[in-house]
């Protein structure tokens, strides 16, 4: 019965992908190089424009039953909530019941000495100086696993120090998206689940995704953590704690349609969407990391927006391609999967990026054994290539031994991600390792020492 199931899921994938530029094969080899099918999994998504090139899952949703994972499958999405959050804020704007300029506290009571200074901007942009709740190892290790009312949330914030001053620097914080979730209530007289559910589910058809509030899901995905090499149910925790921050669940093929709309105009104005993905401006003039709700980054110079969420048992990772108009998302229900080297690979073979094969190769030990010693990365660091009973590794001074495959007789590349080098051997100069890490076109380069 497992095997008929999982043949259904690929039936559907080959059946729903058209005008493909990579083969659908492909596709699930690199999804399978990063899951297994007995454990945990991931589900995932690529589209461009509004056509899915891919959609597929690989392991399983409930280690308990047996139950697959699909790309209907249900996660919680933890800080993808975020976006959810800031694109409600931008549609308060639009509809001028708010401004970005406009002081936090002038739309929540009781928080004038904690925002002070701070503006709507600057809670999404995380440059408010607020601190974080999550790092309150009480609530972390014991009550988040229970239930607590909204407003004695923001009870609870009010306690926590600030960190810096509003606009001094950006800094990571929970608490501005908890508070830009109380200000959405507020102003719109709905209360954020609410607003969420009719402002952006309903008219985007996204029928699949919820905010969380203990509400029985269909097709939910259960999470893990590895111990000892077992997998095991990760540590609960109530999403009453992650109002705007971590609440929402969905899908992959809902996260599709999201995306879609926030980039194209369809949700909110193209204005404000690169509001969304701009890099905010601190009050030194300098750049932060941190747009509303998104960040931006690169993969082999390609620009990308992107944002990842951690919690117990899950980890995601999603990012957009604007010049090819890419969307991936990845969802896992295990806390030790690696969703944006899944996210990386993916966007690479879809946008034809030269990157190497990650198999290994036919070599020629002799050859290989040329290459083998120390390589000089700099005046104090180097990285020593050596073999043992069969198998090759590679080892920084202080550092662990790391397995390396070799894809041929000069490139190999390490287990599990997306890190490899290539060797070169010069006539008349001397041997090189070039480093390449998370498909960069640029490598480190270090030299072999003659002993």
């Amino acid at each position: 019965m497992m095997n008929f199931k999982y043949s259904l899921v690929v039936f559907w994938l080959c059946f729903s992908c058209q005008a493909l530029s990579v083969n659908i094969d492909e596709y699930q080899r690199i999804l399978k190089r990063y899951t297994e099918h007995h454990e945990a999994g991931a589900s995932v998504i690529v589209s461009k424009g509004n056509k899915t090139l891919y959609a597929g899952a690989h392991g399983l949703a409930n280690l308990e039953h047996n139950a697959l994972l699909s790309p209907s499958s249900v996660f919680p999405i933890a800080s993808l909530t975020k976006q959810f959050t800031a694109a409600a804020i931008m549609m308060l704007v639009e509809s001028d019941k708010l401004s970005l300029d406009h002081k936090a506290a002038l739309y929540i009571d009781g928080f004038d000495e904690i925002v002070k200074d701070a503006t709507i901007a600057q809670l999404l942009s995380h440059t408010a100086g607020l601190g974080d709740y999550i790092n309150d190892t009480n609530i972390i290790g014991n009550e988040i696993r229970t239930h607590i009312a909204f407003d004695d949330l923001i009870e609870r914030i009010k306690q926590v120090p600030n960190a810096h001053r509003a606009g001094e620097r950006a800094r990571y914080s929970n608490n501005g998206y908890v508070l830009l979730a109380k200000i959405i209530e507020n102003v719109s007289g709905l209360s954020y689940a609410e607003f969420i559910k009719t402002r952006i589910f309903k008219p985007l058809n996204m029928m699949s995704s919820y905010v969380g509030d203990g509400q029985l899901m269909a097709r939910r995905a259960s999470g893990y953590s590895r111990h000892n090499g077992r997998s095991i149910a990760a540590q609960a925790i109530d999403f009453s704690w992650g109002v705007g921050t971590g609440n929402i669940f969905s899908t992959t093929l809902d996260l599709s349609k999201w995306y879609r709309a926030l980039a194209d105009g369809t949700l909110i104005s193209t204005q404000s969407y690169q509001q969304m993905a701009t890099p905010f401006k601190l009050s030194s003039g300098e750049v932060a990391r941190f747009g509303y709700g998104l960040m931006n980054g690169s993969l082999a110079n390609e620009k990308m927006t992107i944002h990842g969420g951690i919690i117990p048992g899950f980890r995601n990772s999603q990012a957009y391609f604007p010049d090819h108009e890419l969307f991936v998302s990845v969802l896992c229900n295990f806390d030790s999967c690696r969703p944006q080297d899944i996210l990386r690979h993916l966007a690479a073979v879809s946008m034809n990026l030269p990157i190497p094969s990650f198999k290994k190769g036919k070599t020629d030990v002799n050859k290989i054994s040329s290459l083998l010693g120390h390589y000089k990365i700099n005046d104090t660091a180097t990285r020593t290539l050596f073999e043992k009973d069969g198998n090759y590794f590679t080892k920084r001074e202080n550092g662990q031994a790391m397995q390396v495959i070799p894809m041929s007789n000069n490139r190999f590349f390490y287990p599990n991600s997306l890190s490899y080098f290539v060797i070169n051997t010069q006539h008349d100069g001397p041997t090189q390792m070039t480093m390449y890490h998370n498909l960069s076109l640029d490598g480190q380069t270090a030299v072999k020492i003659n002993e």
